[in-house]
């Protein structure tokens, strides 16, 4: 299902509503960068993202560590992708 999501989010709260947990999945074109917006801002600071993609050309489902996440914030953040088009599965932990 997820698959054919070209943006996908989903937000748990964990810890008496301290911890927020928002992840997604999103497709980036052949190095390019994109800005990401939360649905729902985090409510004071987005701390981390993980970042890592399917190479979708191998068609195996490949992961590839070739992105990242940066200029974080608690409405958003870049990922950057210096490889082929693929979909960039994200995870970000705030409060």
């Amino acid at each position: 299902m997820l698959e054919n999501l070209a943006t996908f989010e989903n937000e748990i709260d964990y810890v008496n509503n301290k911890l927020i947990l928002k992840f997604g999945i999103v497709n980036i074109p052949t190095d390019s960068r994109k800005i990401i917006n939360f649905k729902t801002p985090f409510k004071n600071k987005c701390l981390v993202v993980f970042t890592t993609g399917a190479d979708e050309t191998i068609g195996d489902g490949t992961l590839s560590a070739a992105t990242t996440a940066s200029r974080l914030s608690k409405t958003s953040f870049q990922i950057t992708n210096d490889n082929l088009q693929m979909n960039i599965y994200w995870i970000a932990i705030g409060y």
